[in-house]
Formats: C-alpha cells, structure tokens, sequence
C-alpha cells in the first residue's frame, strides 16, 4: 500500500475502540462524494487485527480492495478469505446503498468487525417473514446463501400492491467460492412454484448480472478469466495463485491405473503418512474401496460436517470424491473435532446441555487429547506430510483446489490413463495395440505437453457450451426484465391506469376515463392493480413455460450458435403476443358496464392460447 495508508494505519493503531466509528462516518461522507480512500482500508484493517487477533496482510488487502473495485481474486489460502472478505464488503457499506454478502457460512469475522465500525449487519434465512426480510436487506450488510437473494428478488416480482417489496435493488455483492457460484452454478435455474406450475424462474447467472457492483473470492479462477469476462464483465486477479509445481504418471488402462495407486496409497499408509484419495467417478470410488480394502488399508469415511477432519492422522487413507469442501487437512487431525467426538462418545448432548457445560466438556477432553495430538502430528511431518492422490486427471480448477489442499504441507500426483474417455480416442491404435497390456508408467518428453493440449481442448469445448448458454438465457432475461418493469408500472407504480392504458391500447383511453368517473380515481386504480397482477402472471407463466421448453430443446442440440437470431425473433413474437393477450384480457375486466360485472369478476384464462404452437 502507499504511504498515506501506511501514516492512516500508525494514527489509528492508538485510537480506542469507540473511536472507529466516529472515523467510519467520516470515511462514509468521503464515499458518498465518490472517495474511498487509502485511510479508509487502513480503518477496516484496524478493525480486522482487533477482532480478529492480527492485521491485515498484504495478500489481504490486495484481494480486498480487488473484490471492492469489481473483480474476482484468486487467493488460495482459505485462511486470507475471511478477512479479505470483510475488507471488501466494509469499504462497500460506506456507500449506503447495501452489500449483499453471499456465503455458506455466518461471517463471524465480518459481522464482528462491521459491529466495531458501527455498520448495520443481518443474516438471512429460509424462516424468516417478510418484515424481518425488509429489516436484513435495510441494514448496511446482508449476509445470506447464494440462492437466498435471487428466490427473494423473484418472490418480490409478485408482489400484489405497493410499498409490499422488502429487497433494496440489487447494487454491490461479495461472493466467496466465486468460481462455484458463477461459473459452475450458472445454469441453475430457480424456480417459484404455485400448485406445482412454474410461475416465475431466474437462472443465477441472470440474477447476478443485475448487480452494479460484483467482486468475489476463490481459490484457482485464472484459467476461467475469460469466462468471467464474458458472462459478468468481471476480471480476474491473481493475488496468491496455487502453484503448479506437481506432475501426472500414465498408464495404459484404468486397471492398472487404479492398482498402481492403490499400491502408492499402501506404501504411505505404511510408512505413516497421511493419504487423500481423490476420484470423481463413483465408479472410480467404488473400485478403489475394494482395492485398498483387499490390501488391508483402513479408509476413512468423510463427515458431511468436517470431511477432512481424520485426514491429517498419520497413515490414515481418506477417500474424497468434493474438492470444492473449505475444510482444511491439519497434520494430527483436528483437535477440536476429535474433543467434540470424545465428548458426545460419553453421551453428553449439545442440544440438551447447556453452552458452558458443552463447552467445558470439550476444553477438558481437548486438553487430555493434546499429548496425543501432539505426537501425532510429529509423526505425520517426520513421515513427509500430506500426500494426496488423485485418481483422475480433471479440469484445471479443480485441480487447482487440490493443490492448495496440499499447500506447502505435502506432494501431489496424479494417475492417468490411456483408455479415459477424453483420451482413448487420441491414442494412435498401434500405439495402443503395443502398450495396451504393459503396467509400467508411459512415460516421454511431450507427454505432459500433449495431455495438457487436450485438457485445454476439452474445457474450451465446455466453456464454449456455456457461453452460448448464456447467450440463449439472455434472451429469457431482456424479456423477464421487461415483463417486471412493466409489471411494477401497473400494480406498484404512481399512475396504473396510465400504465394500463400503454398496454391496452390508446384507444381505449374514453373508455377508461369513463369508469374511472363512474368508480372515483381511487377504486379505478385498485382495480386495475387487481386486474393487472393476475393477468400479467398468468400470462406470463405460459409464455415462460413456452420461453422454457425452446430453451430445453435447444439445450439437447449444445445451443447452435447459429439457431440465436431464431430464437430471439420467436422469443419476441411470443412476448408481443402475450402483451396484446394481456391487454385484451385487462380491458374486458376494467372497461366492462358496472352492471355487467359481479364478485369475483376475475376468470383465470385458458391454458392454451394463439401463439402457443
């Protein structure tokens, strides 16, 4: 950092607690006028060596400010998340305008130092009411799972009357495990159902691109730059990338692929390393499991909780089919989880024993655990740490989650074979007649280069998929935008008979003044919202459905590039349509005699209509 932020950071290290937030506000002033300054995050790192026990790092304020200012940092210790994290999103709340925090976890870290700093911080959940959904999403930080944003935006699109709404428009996001959430979970769709038919649906990657503001965290995301770029506009910053400083063997086929590992796994396990399988394939699983069982090694079962717990115990064998888990592999095993499993095996109940019971509990069989534990992990670092295994050859990211798995604590390798799937049908036959029966490691000088050249081959293929995925969701988003814009216009905004005019037609206009002197203005305008709410989601839960199905066809066919213009000019046909079918349908209901209409007038319509094919 510079030396402004270096001369902010020596003044504040005096200053008492209750003082950061009296320089908050300050730095709050600043930021409305478009200033979010050096002193700023020399004030949230503060805050962050406070709470959290020790400052900043430089790692921690690059990734932070490079989340604040609109990218994605690849950082891969997990560990410089936490605080990372709270640095981008503190310096997001000085704007006012609401940080959306998405994370599996509470941000205890976040929420504490927000709290110093006199920030407003509420977590959401699935249980909540609709009041207490308005108070998270006022406060200066709303923390919540990734789906939880977008089913809330989606539920408030259906509201039936003004001032209902509890989400402030969507602004600025902090999102941890950013390669998960918007590349790999990009396709997901979330769905509203009502007497199960879809009313309203987003996909992720359509929810997020409503953000102004965008910035996360992961562990390898460098290899996707251009994905990023494309779907969201963001980029990516290589903070504290994972180093790839570890190599692959091949073999001729899976069979002697897996026995060739599974013999590694034996000879770690014997002389007491810790050994972690990773295989993807269930069926990969399910072969290593009766290998390592036929050569007598103890595989350890993950807890959903804690998969890695047992990993680090000297020459324990963990099988791990997730890479995407943030638990970490200590060397020992984890301390805490293995006093929290001795406390339970003596039937103490955590739900039923009180919190200062538990946890003594815990402290005492942590502290009898300790010698233990200790010698343990000597035995495991004396035996040459970690050593991870991975039973196939993945796409880059993934990988990369391995070896920051692996850190500095360990070796990493690889088992590969000729007969996978993406390779077999590169492998020349008479060069697989020749090696098809050998059980030695192929080895030569382009080998790893080849492979390699293949491996990118394979991801361009899946990356292209998505581009063109996203391309074709596009087009259902533009549409649902519109749909919603012109949705709160007729039941939340200031003039619906105006907006209901603009969908019904100008001429249309006397009839429409005429009942409204008939009814007074403020019947008429009620009635229109009523008339308007149920026509447009009606119909716009058949056209979607229609909008969806020419999506899923297109999907089947890998979305030809091609076939798009087709698909935007239908989209629009069927839209169009709906907006005249709605218009006719609003106006036989609002613009009908007094006399003519009873209780209830409102008649759901049919399921079919013309531009339905």
């Amino acid at each position: 950092m510079n030396d402004t932020y270096a001369q902010a950071a020596q003044q504040l290290a005096g200053l008492p607690d209750h003082m950061l937030a009296d320089h908050m506000l300050a730095e709050r002033a600043r930021a409305l006028r478009g200033q979010v300054t050096s002193e700023a995050y020399a004030l949230v790192a503060e805050a962050i060596g406070r709470v959290g026990g020790s400052r900043c790092s430089p790692v921690e304020l690059r990734a932070g400010i490079a989340m604040h200012q609109g990218a994605v940092a690849e950082v891969a210790e997990h560990a410089a998340w936490a605080p990372a994290v709270t640095l981008a999103v503190c310096a997001g709340a000085l704007e006012e305008r609401g940080v959306h925090l998405m994370t599996d976890d509470d941000a205890p870290l976040t929420t504490a130092v927000c709290l110093l700093l006199g920030l407003s911080v509420e977590h959401l959940n699935e249980e909540m009411e609709d009041e207490e959904r308005r108070r998270a999403y006022e406060a200066d930080v709303t923390v919540g799972a990734a789906n939880l944003f977008p089913y809330d935006h989606l539920h408030d699109n259906r509201r039936t009357s003004p001032g209902k709404r509890v989400v402030r428009g969507p602004y600025r996001a902090v999102v941890t495990d950013a390669d998960h959430v918007l590349l790999d979970g990009s396709d997901t769709r979330l769905c509203v159902l009502e007497d199960d038919e879809e009313v309203a649906s987003v996909s992720r990657r359509a929810y997020m691109r409503r953000y102004e503001r965008l910035g996360g965290v992961a562990v390898a995301v460098t290899s996707d730059a251009a994905e990023f770029g494309h779907l969201y506009g963001l980029e990516v910053a290589a903070i504290a990338p994972v180093q790839d400083d570890h190599d692959a063997v091949m073999y001729a086929t899976t069979r002697v692929r897996l026995n060739a590992l599974a013999d590694a796994a034996a000879e770690h396990h014997a002389a007491l390393r810790p050994v972690l399988i990773h295989a993807e394939s269930e069926d990969v699983i399910e072969a290593l499991t009766e290998l390592l069982a036929e050569r007598g090694l103890p595989v350890s079962t993950p807890n959903p909780r804690r998969p890695l717990a047992d990993a680090g115990r000297p020459g324990m064998v963990t099988l791990l089919g997730d890479t995407t888990t943030r638990d970490a592999v200590i060397l020992g095993g984890d301390l805490d989880w293995m006093a929290e499993k001795q406390v339970l095996a003596s039937g103490l109940d955590p739900l039923s024993a009180s919190g200062d019971m538990w946890q003594a509990a815990v402290d005492k069989a942590r502290r009898e655990l300790l010698p233990q534990w200790n010698s343990d992990r000597r035995e495991a670092i004396d035996a040459g740490g970690l050593v991870v295994l991975g039973a196939q050859r993945m796409r880059s990211r993934p990988e990369a989650h391995l070896r920051a798995l692996v850190g500095t604590q360990g070796d990493l390798r690889f088992y590969m074979s000729m007969d996978e799937d993406w390779l077999v049908h590169h492998v020349p036959k008479l060069g697989w007649r020749i090696m098809r029966d050998s059980r030695d490691p192929i080895t030569g000088p382009f080998l790893r280069f080849g492979v390699n050249r293949l491996r990118r081959q394979a991801e361009e293929f899946v990356n292209g998929y998505r581009r063109r995925a996203a391309d074709f969701d596009t087009v259902v988003s533009d549409l649902r935008e519109r749909m919603e814009a012109e949705r709160r216009a007729l039941v939340e905004g200031d003039d619906p008979q105006a907006a209901a005019l603009a969908l019904m037609g100008s001429g249309r206009e006397m009839g429409m003044r005429s009942r409204a002197a008939e009814r007074g203005a403020q019947v008429m305008d009620a009635q229109v919202r009523h008339a308007a709410y149920q026509a447009v989601d009606s119909q716009w839960a058949v056209c979607l459905a229609g909008l969806q199905a020419m999506y899923d066809d297109y999907e089947k066919i890998n979305f030809p590039e091609e076939s798009l213009p087709a698909y935007l000019e239908e989209a629009e046909r069927r839209y169009e349509a709906m907006q005249r079918e709605t218009g006719r349908i609003m106006a036989d209901r609002l613009l009908a005699p007094a006399s003519a209409q009873k209780k209830g007038w409102y008649t759901a319509p049919a399921k079919r209509f013309p531009w339905q094919t």
